[in-house]
């Protein structure tokens, strides 16, 4: 295999492949030519040139005058730091700065020349030579060494070994030459052999049986019953109870040093609340008194058992009012003239004439109604047209109404249990009590009644209402009474089968 010869960077490590006896390290090698940058062109030229000899020639000029000057400079040298290792003292007297300054001398070379020469890879340093060599002759062997060779070629190749067929009748033995087993080896194989371990849980005991596609209603029966196959989930399942937020921002006139018009809107909210809650109490306690006109007072009472029969004055004036009243009420009746009077033929003939007349108009408006039904065979396309922007109308009402009901019940409360869900009371202030800063406002109301409300309003725990509330009974017991005379009639029957049985008897 032939290579082509690398660049300038791989020079120190052809030279200490190379047979030559070199008494200094690659290190101090790079940095030796690393002085001969002035002479990088010359060098480049007899790489390419392939004049190796003459390179060689140079290197081993520059590297002994590199060992001269070594050698000079030994003499001068200053003894090791005499300070601890540990300290920073030593950073400067004990370090090396020639192996320091050689070390990036050889790494700036190799990054001018392509790259660190440890990180890049052997294609790119080196060139296969894929021409095929030169076929020698090849060495023949005598026929005793050919079939030495071939006799050991056979033994490494594994053959399949013979087996010999089995016998059809098994091989007599004598008794004496049967083998006798141990008592103690007769025990050791009637005792139990103790199982092995295994998970009780994920090993199946049971053998698994393969029921076919004809029993998959078994099948799914099977899986759901021991809960190896879990029910169809409902699509709305994994949708949030509320879409309201979990904590409310408290009103911007319940902070501490509000604007004056923040605040007193704040207020009047809840003053308007607490005015309806007031109006309301007031409504049932009207409720709840019986009406002023219904009841009877004890001296009431006394005075129409004293008095009997005699009328009370209030009452006469009553009556004495309603006959005023009636009395002007006929007497503009009277008043009215009198009508002409008309004869039986003159009534007959009027009526005749109002029937006739009606008969016409009903025909005149049935005429009218089937003339129109007629003519809208030529407005069948406006029907139609009609008729489809109803549907779409009505689609669009449906899916609004759809839609607005997805909303409210997502973003309302819903009915849970049998109370009924009562806001929280929003804290306030006085005017004189609003504090300047955060640090001296003080807390207000209960976080736990918080919490729970707001559950309740985002439909996640139900409102509790009565505990003792009493529940009518849906269906009514059926109880059979035997009426008095069905009771008689029995009793009568009892006592004649009895006296029968008597006579039979005797």
């Amino acid at each position: 295999m032939k290579a082509l010869v690398p660049d300038l960077a791989m020079v120190p490590r052809l030279l200490t492949r190379s047979a030559l006896v070199m008494p200094m390290p690659v290190s101090m090698m790079a940095h030796q030519l690393g002085d001969l940058r002035l002479e990088g062109e010359r060098f480049s030229a007899l790489l390419l040139l392939g004049h190796f000899e003459v390179l060689l020639d140079c290197l081993k000029m520059h590297t002994n005058n590199w060992m001269l000057s070594f050698e000079g400079g030994k003499k001068g040298k200053k003894g090791d730091a005499k300070t601890s290792r540990h300290k920073k003292k030593y950073w400067r007297k004990g370090t090396n700065v020639p192996d320091f300054e050689d070390t990036l001398a050889s790494i700036s070379i190799q990054k001018s020349h392509g790259g660190i020469v440890n990180e890049r890879a052997d294609a790119e340093l080196f060139e296969i030579d894929k021409e095929p060599e030169k076929e020698e002759g090849k060495k023949k062997f005598t026929r005793k060494q050919q079939a030495a060779l071939n006799k050991i070629s056979n033994r490494l190749i594994d053959d399949e070994p013979v087996t010999l067929p089995e016998p059809k009748f098994p091989p007599k033995q004598s008794r004496l030459r049967q083998p006798v087993p141990h008592p103690q080896e007769l025990k050791a194989a009637k005792k139990p052999k103790p199982s092995a371990a295994f998970d009780l849980w994920e090993t199946e005991l049971q053998k698994k049986v393969d029921i076919g596609p004809s029993c998959s209603e078994a099948e799914e029966h099977l899986m759901r019953y021991t809960k190896k196959k879990m029910p169809k989930l409902p699509p709305t399942r994994k949708l949030p109870p509320s879409l309201l937020p979990a904590v409310s921002i408290a009103n911007e006139g319940a902070s501490y040093n509000p604007s004056a018009d923040e605040y007193q809107a704040y207020v009047d909210s809840i003053a308007s609340k607490e005015c309806d809650v007031m109006k309301g109490e007031k409504k049932i306690e009207r409720g709840i008194k019986p009406a002023e006109e219904k009841i009877v007072t004890y001296q009431e009472r006394l005075l129409e058992q004293t008095e009997g029969l005699v009328i009370d004055p209030r009452y006469k004036e009553e009556t004495e009012e309603k006959i005023q009243m009636e009395e002007e009420n006929t007497e503009p009746q009277q008043e009215k003239e009198k009508g002409k009077t008309l004869t039986r033929k003159e009534l007959r003939k009027k009526k005749d004439t109002a029937r006739r007349l009606a008969k016409q108009e009903k025909l005149r408006i049935r005429n009218r109604q089937i003339q129109k039904e007629a003519n809208n065979v030529f407005k069948a396309k406006k029907i139609h047209k009609e008729l489809d922007e109803m549907e779409k109308q009505i689609a669009e009402k449906a899916t609004e109404r759809a839609k607005q009901k997805l909303v409210d019940k997502l973003t309302k409360r819903q009915k849970l249990g049998r109370g009924q869900f009562e806001e929280e009371e929003q804290p306030f202030l006085l005017q004189e009590e609003l504090p300047e800063n955060l640090r001296s406002l003080k807390p207000q109301g209960n976080i736990l009644t918080d919490r729970v409300k707001s559950l309740q309003k985002r439909n996640i725990l139900p409102v509790a209402g009565e505990k003792n509330r009493r529940r009518l009974p849906k269906k009514l017991k059926a109880k059979f009474v035997e009426k008095r005379d069905v009771r008689e009639m029995t009793e009568q029957l009892k006592l004649k089968s009895k006296t029968m049985k008597r006579k039979k008897k005797t």
